[in-house]
């Protein structure tokens, strides 16, 4: 058999006070029927956006970003490497450009 430890004995003789101020559990319930009409516009988009049926826009809303961004990105040079290495390191890059195209 174990020792009785002291701490079970304040523990079974402890009791949580019962009173609370008047209208406490009125303001209690107000203040959690307040709670969900005080949404940010952030949580509203995230909401949105976690929804399953609006899966389809998400898609074409990222496909059609894609498309602009490959219309907007820079070309290639048509220069070969070499004309490019030529152009990049050569003071007279102007001036052999004409030069460097037969």
């Amino acid at each position: 058999m174990q020792p009785s430890d002291p701490l079970d004995t304040l523990l079974a003789e402890w009791s949580e006070p019962t009173d609370s101020p008047e209208g406490f559990r009125r303001e209690v319930w107000d203040r959690i029927a307040r709670e969900p009409s005080e949404v940010s516009p952030w949580e509203r988009l995230a909401w949105w956006l976690l929804q399953p049926r609006h899966g389809v826009w998400i898609a074409l809303l990222v496909a059609w970003i894609g498309f602009l961004y490959g219309l907007m990105r820079p070309r290639p040079s048509p220069l070969s490497a070499r004309e490019a290495y030529v152009l990049s390191i050569s003071p007279f890059a102007l001036e052999l450009q004409g030069d460097l195209h037969p």
